[in-house]
């Protein structure tokens, strides 16, 4: 056999066993395939839409009584604290709203009365925390008060993150202290600076709120901060309170 027949039946040889090589790649059989496509769908890295559906899942909510009630942006519920134009302000102010108040009426002492509740809330969609066995959604107070005789009707709103002895303060809280302007913005309510006292992070601050179809009211926004943690405590007069600025401190 010549060496060129030689050289030439190599040549075809290797092709052959290319082709058939080739085709066996090819012929992945389809429980191959799909196992591939299951393991490949596994680790691959979460879009960021889902990412936001599995940060706004639903946590647990403390005190228990909140549970399956709506969340209010707190924006929309210092409007709802607001009152209509040449309105008093009486005990029974929000009483067929979110807010589940826990006084039987008021609680009437020597210094002040008062009266409790407790509502869900967020602050541009956050809610505050709080870490027990799990880290659950932690209710918000909303107390009205006053020191003048009860009938005069409540003076002022405070809205504070926590309530009785679980207020949102040190390394177990999350979303203690926080802004309410953006979140009153977006609720359609106006607050314009009167005047503020401190610096940032310990600072108090007076608002002028407006809003459709409401009173002039006044927010006073105390930030506190220390070694221990931050918190922000709101306190609304829905009848604005002309004097406010002239009890800061300083």
């Amino acid at each position: 056999m010549s060496k060129k027949f030689c050289l030439q039946f190599a040549s075809i040889s290797c092709a052959v066993l290319l082709v058939g090589a080739c085709n066996k790649t090819s012929e992945v059989s389809p429980s191959k395939s799909a196992t591939a496509s299951a393991r490949s769908a596994v680790t691959a890295p979460a879009s960021a839409a889902s990412q936001t559906v599995a940060a706004s899942v639903a946590r647990p909510v403390f005190p228990p009584s909140l549970e399956g009630q709506p969340s209010l942006e707190l924006g929309n519920l210092i409007g709802l604290l607001m009152v209509a134009p040449k309105q008093n302000v009486g005990w029974d102010l929000a009483v067929d709203s979110a807010i589940q108040w826990t006084d039987n009426g008021y609680v009437d002492t020597p210094k002040w009365a008062m009266r409790h509740g407790l509502v869900r809330v967020n602050v541009m969609g956050i809610p505050s925390t709080v870490l027990r066995k799990k880290k659950e959604e932690l209710g918000w107070s909303v107390t009205m008060q006053t020191v003048l005789p009860p009938k005069f009707g409540p003076q002022t709103i405070e809205i504070v993150p926590g309530f009785d002895g679980k207020l949102c303060f040190g390394s177990l809280y999350e979303v203690c202290q926080f802004d309410p302007l953006p979140s009153l913005k977006q609720a359609s309510v106006q607050a314009a600076l009167l005047c503020k006292e401190g610096y940032p992070g310990n600072e108090t601050r007076v608002f002028r709120l407006s809003a459709a179809g409401k009173q002039d009211a006044t927010l006073v926004v105390m930030d506190s901060g220390g070694s221990g943690g931050s918190s922000t405590t709101l306190t609304l007069s829905p009848i604005a309170d002309r004097h406010a600025c002239d009890k800061l401190p300083g």
